[in-house]
Parts: structure tokens; sequence; C-alpha cells
């Protein structure tokens, strides 16, 4: 997930005008890099899953289901600038700005709400140790999260198509900032949950964290300390990744500076300090 933010993060609509064609081309390439990146890195612990018996549990089975959001986001970031830049390797059409809108809109929500359930699992089985989430009950919500955190990107993804706000937003296409309506879609569908779900991690990672630091207390164990390192940073991944691009969709739909259309070659303070960044 944080390879394809990164990639976002380094080619946005702002940077595309205010490069030039050869830059933004360059610029494509990178994003377009990032999302191999991710393609692999999700196609690896996919192969993995299904190669080792021994991993078919129901924690590695919520990374399977991450690892699959992020693959299906990573293939729509390789189709490069689907909706304006001809002379990418897949060309550029309508129909396909649309269908890579979709995929991109559907996978990283897909992904964020994963990381949701991820949470949840360990808040009701570390944190409240709830019987039905111990290991020899935990599999009979599969469907309910696979319901939610598959099946819901589905109905968020095809919503901006009522309001034909998918469009192509500078070296990919996504939810286009034209108007109220593509502004409140993209804060609706996805910087919202985001960041509903990056409070809702932290809460559970930080007191997970305390949680082991106590038992450590009590019974020092070298592998508890090692999990508390790694628990402690991963809340931040999600932050680093979505911060500024956060920041500026924040700023442009609050102060109503995303309208670009009157006057697209003198942007903003807010968009120049943010557009590297979204």
């Amino acid at each position: 997930m944080f390879v394809n933010a990164i990639g976002r993060q380094l080619l946005n609509a702002e940077t595309y005008e205010l490069a030039t064609p050869e830059e933004a081309r360059v610029l494509e390439q990178i994003n377009i890099a990032m999302s191999v990146f991710s393609f692999l890195g999700s196609s690896f612990i996919i192969f993995c899953y299904y190669k080792f018996q021994h991993l078919h549990t129901f924690p590695f089975k919520l990374v399977l289901f991450v690892s699959i959001s992020d693959f299906i986001t990573s293939i729509g970031n390789f189709m490069g600038d689907a909706g304006g830049n001809d002379d990418t390797h897949l060309g550029a059409s309508e129909g396909l700005c649309v269908f890579q809108a979709v995929l991109i809109s559907y996978g990283q929500l897909s992904s964020v709400l994963w990381s949701a359930a991820i949470a949840f699992t360990l808040e009701m089985a570390v944190l409240r140790r709830s019987k039905s989430f111990s290991q020899e009950h935990i599999s009979q919500y599969t469907y309910h999260y696979i319901s939610v955190c598959f099946g819901a990107p589905v109905i968020m993804a095809l919503l901006p198509l009522i309001t034909t706000s998918y469009g192509d937003t500078g070296g990919w296409c996504w939810i286009t900032q034209l108007d109220e309506a593509g502004l409140a879609w993209r804060m609706f569908q996805f910087y919202i949950p985001l960041w509903l779900v990056v409070i809702y991690n932290c809460y559970v990672y930080f007191r997970l964290y305390y949680r082991l630091k106590d038992m450590n207390a009590e019974r020092p164990n070298r592998a508890a300390e090692e999990n508390m390192k790694k628990i402690r940073y991963y809340p931040l991944i999600l932050i680093i990744c979505e911060f500024w691009a956060s920041v500026n969709a924040i700023s442009e739909t609050v102060l109503g500076l995303s309208d670009r259309s009157s006057n697209p070659n003198n942007p903003n303070l807010v968009t120049l300090i943010t557009h590297p960044f979204k």
C-alpha cells in the first residue's frame, strides 16, 4: 500500500500542469516504476500463501487480502496516464481512463479497509480477549470481513460514475477536482474513510504497544520487545504516505482552491506548497 501511495505523491495533477511534457513523462514513468514494485511485492505474498500450506492461517489470510487490494491498485497505476497521454504504453482513451480510475478507487479503499480489519482483529483477540476471536472460532468472520472490505469498495468506486467525476487528473485517471461533485467524492470515497481508519489504527496499535510493554515488564521477553518496536511504527506507514495528500485535498475542499479551470496557469499558494506531496 505504501509503495502505491508514494507513487501517487510523486506525481499529481498540479505537478503535471506545472511541468514540461518531457518532465511530466518522466514523472509518469516514476509512478509506473513504483507500481511495478508494489505489484511484485503483492504477487510474492499471494504466491507464498498458495505455495506454503503452513501460511493458511487467519492472520496471514488478512495479509493476503491486503496484498490482493494492493495488486489491483498496482494494475491501475501501471496503466500510466490512460486519459491524457497518447504515448503511454497502453494509449489513452475515455473508456480506459474510467477503467483505470475505478481500479485505483476500488483497490486503494479496499486496502485501507483491510488494514482496519487487521487492527479490529487485534483489538478483539488481544486487547478484549473475545472468545469468538480465538484461533478456534475466528475463521467464522472471514465472509463478514470480505463483504465489507471487498464488497463496500465496489459500491464506493461506482458512485462517482453518477456525476461523471472520473477523468484525467495528470499522470493517471482518478476523481477529478474541477467541480464540487469531484471534490465531494474525493473526500467521501477516500480521504474521510482513510483518516477514520488512521485514527482507529493508531488507537489500537498504541493500546497494543502498552499492553505488550506491561506484559514485558512482568515477564521480560526479547521477542515481545521486537514486536513492540514493530507495532509502534506500523500506524506511521499510512500517516507518512497520505498526510500531505490529505492536507492538499482538505485545503482545496474547505478553502475552495481547487478550481484551476478559470486560471490554470496561476496556481494558488497552497497548491504550490503541497503539490509535490499529493
